[in-house]
């Protein structure tokens, strides 16, 4: 049975037809009226940055003299601002208040991780510092305002988007799409209630250098550091500590590291990794309590974090469950390759090991009386499946170091201690044999069609 609307009343038709249009037009103006007063809020501490002198080109790319922005965060005088305004090196700094007043600053301390400076002017009264917006108050889709102070004027310029992703750039940035360029970096991204999203940086999630991210600005695809995290690290920064990307020393497997199990690749020798005991082939199940099942949650848990800090870390080993706690850092030593002085063959079919193809004159495999068609069968009592697999176990080790090595010949094996040397200068002056064991007849080939 089918029914029948009845209807709608004469009074209801003249509300839709009337009254709808004029609500939109009210709701409209309500937003307008958000924006503006969420940007008052917060006005007072927003500033205007500008430098003088400093190199005209960096990384190959112009770079211009124009002014820039930055967000009070301590009434003292301190000053957030992107590391990017600053990456020419400017001979002096000004700073122009909310109220028109000038005062010289200097740069005390910078995140090269996330990519901030902070900045420091005298004043003769405590500047207005905004509220921060609690990360965990943070929703996908709700209103986000970039603010920027680089242009004339009263008041600051305002973009209006959403805050369109969390955990952005291994899980430092929030994400928005309201226009984000050099004009607004270091200036902040508001919520509607007018406190601090974040500060608007240029950022990358391949690139790390000073220019990374800096082509994506105006694309819809802008990035913030949290308020909340640029607190946490304030009292750091104020002390003169520039703060570091924390380094662990390990690779991981595969090249997509969305799908890629997170097991170890390799360890660079006298890193954290290698000192405290990791190894090439752990699978990285657990970082600070949090689940591991791909790579790409092991490359989130460590850029993240600065170095200095100390992590726990849960790894398989032959089924079996190894806790681990390590202090990330700054920097490497810096890492030379050792060397065997063995070429292997290519598309070596050997049961076992990897086949000698080619053994330099004077190396340490010389030495050991290594010959070409003998077979690597383990290094220090490790089989060796491939040639890439023999590369990454000597990549673990460091020049003068003493590895042992299982060398099958027939049907004839045998034991040798070796000393691995530096990598030779000079390429080989006879002709390398063949790197193949069967070598395809191309003349001799059918031909094929080609579509």
């Amino acid at each position: 049975m089918i029914t029948r609307m009845a209807p709608l009343p004469t009074a209801w038709l003249l509300w839709m037809v009337v009254l709808a249009p004029a609500m939109a037009e009210d709701v409209e103006l309500l937003e307008q009226r958000a924006f503006r007063a969420a940007v008052d809020r917060v006005a007072g501490s927003v500033v205007r940055i500008e430098t003088i002198g400093g190199l005209p080109r960096v990384d190959k790319v112009l770079f211009g003299d124009g002014p820039t922005t930055g967000l009070v965060v301590d009434p003292d005088g301190y000053i957030i601002s992107s590391a990017f305004n600053f990456v020419n090196r400017p001979t002096s700094i000004l700073v122009r208040l909310s109220n028109d007043t000038v005062r010289p600053a200097t740069l005390v301390a910078t995140d090269h991780s996330r990519m901030l400076v902070l900045l420091k002017i005298e004043v003769d009264e405590p500047l207005p510092v905004p509220q921060i917006t609690p990360i965990e108050e943070m929703r996908i889709g709700q209103w986000a305002i970039a603010v920027g102070r680089s242009f004339e004027g009263e008041r600051p310029g305002v973009a209006v988007g959403i805050l369109s992703a969390m955990g952005r750039i291994w899980g430092k940035a929030i994400q928005t799409d309201a226009a984000v360029s050099p004009n607004n970096y270091g200036g902040p991204l508001i919520d509607v209630q007018g406190r601090v999203l974040g500060v608007l940086v240029p950022l990358s999630p391949q690139a790390t250098g000073s220019m990374a991210g800096i082509e994506w600005y105006d694309s819809g695809i802008g990035f913030a550091i949290p308020g909340q995290q640029i607190m946490e690290v304030l009292p750091r920064l104020k002390k003169g500590e520039d703060l570091h990307p924390g380094i662990l020393g390990i690779a991981l497997g595969g090249k997509n590291l969305a799908i890629a199990e997170p097991r170890i690749a390799a360890c660079r020798p006298y890193s954290p990794a290698a000192e405290a005991g990791l190894m090439p082939g752990d699978r990285i199940v657990e970082i600070e309590g949090q689940p591991i099942r791909h790579a790409a949650g092991v490359k989130a848990q460590l850029n993240r974090r600065y170095a200095g800090t100390s992590i726990d870390m849960v790894v398989l080993r032959d089924d079996k469950r190894l806790n681990f706690s390590l202090e990330l850092v700054e920097k490497l030593p810096p890492y030379r390759h050792p060397f065997l002085g063995i070429l292997p063959m290519r598309d070596d079919a050997a049961d076992s090991g990897v086949r000698v193809r080619y053994v330099y004159a004077a190396s340490p495999a010389a030495a050991a009386n290594i010959v070409a068609g003998d077979r690597l069968v383990s290094l220090d009592d490790k089989p060796i499946e491939s040639a890439a697999e023999l590369r990454g176990q000597i990549a673990t080790f460091q020049i003068d170091d003493e590895v042992k090595i299982e060398i099958g010949h027939g049907d004839q094996t045998r034991t040798v201690v070796l000393k691995l040397a530096s990598l030779p200068e000079d390429i080989p002056s006879t002709q390398l044999p063949s790197a193949r064991t069967k070598i395809q007849d191309v003349a001799a080939a059918e031909p094929r069609e080609i579509p």
